[in-house]
C-alpha cells in the first residue's frame, strides 16, 4: 500500500512540474495579471487536480480570457516495431496545455514526459504524433490538427504547438497520443463560454 501511495505521489509531483515547464514559456510571453479561466480541465492525477475553472466576470460574459493546463497517465503498453517487442511501463504522462478568450484558441500545446523505470528507457515512443481534435457541444469533431508522424524514437518528447490562432466552438479541445499508429490515450478541455 505504500508503494503504490508513494507512486502516486511521485506521479502526481512529475506531472506537476512538467506542466510548468510547458506553461513557462508561455507566462513569460505573457504580461499583466494572470488571466481567468473560463476552460474547465477533467483531469486529476492521483487526487491532485492540475487544471480547472474560474470565472469572476472580467470581461462582457462572452469574451473572457481563458487558460488551462491538464496531465494524463499514458499506462503501461507493448508494441511491435518490426522483429523487436516495445515494452513502455507505466510513469509517462501526455500534458495538454490551451489558452485563448472565449471561444478564441490563441495556443493549444502538448508534451510527453515520463519519470520512474519509464524516464530510464531514452527510447520508449516510436514513429509517435499528437492529434488536437476539436468537438461541439454535440460531440461532432469540427476540427482536427495532427502533428507529422515522428519517426525517431524518444521518451521525453519535446512540446508540439497544433496551429493557432483560430475561432473554436464551445464544446471539447483534446489532445491525442499515438504511438506507432495507435492511439494510446487523450487529454481535453472543456470549452465553455
Amino acid at each position: 500500500m505504500k508503494t503504490r501511495k508513494l507512486r502516486t505521489v511521485i506521479a502526481s509531483c512529475a506531472a506537476a512540474l512538467l506542466a510548468l515547464t510547458l506553461a513557462a514559456p508561455m507566462a513569460a510571453a505573457q504580461s499583466g495579471p494572470e488571466p481567468d479561466l473560463t476552460v474547465q480541465s477533467g483531469t486529476s492525477l492521483g487526487g491532485l487536480q492540475l487544471g480547472g475553472s474560474r470565472a469572476d466576470g472580467v470581461g462582457d460574459g462572452l469574451i473572457q480570457p481563458m487558460s488551462a493546463t491538464g496531465t494524463q497517465p499514458i499506462g503501461s503498453f507493448n508494441y511491435s516495431l518490426g522483429p523487436v517487442t516495445v515494452k513502455v511501463p507505466a510513469g509517462c504522462f501526455l500534458t495538454h496545455i490551451i489558452t485563448g478568450g472565449g471561444v478564441q484558441v490563441n495556443r493549444d500545446r502538448a508534451g510527453v514526459d515520463c519519470v520512474g523505470l519509464a524516464a530510464t528507457n531514452p527510447s520508449l515512443f516510436c514513429n509517435y504524433q499528437f492529434k488536437f481534435v476539436y468537438r461541439d457541444q454535440q460531440g461532432k469533431v469540427y476540427r482536427t490538427k495532427p502533428s507529422p508522424i515522428y519517426s525517431s524514437c524518444k521518451s521525453q518528447i519535446p512540446v508540439f504547438d497544433a496551429p493557432a490562432p483560430f475561432t473554436g466552438k464551445k464544446g471539447t479541445a483534446c489532445v491525442e497520443f499515438w504511438v506507432n499508429a495507435v492511439k494510446r490515450t487523450q487529454q481535453c478541455h472543456s470549452i465553455t463560454a
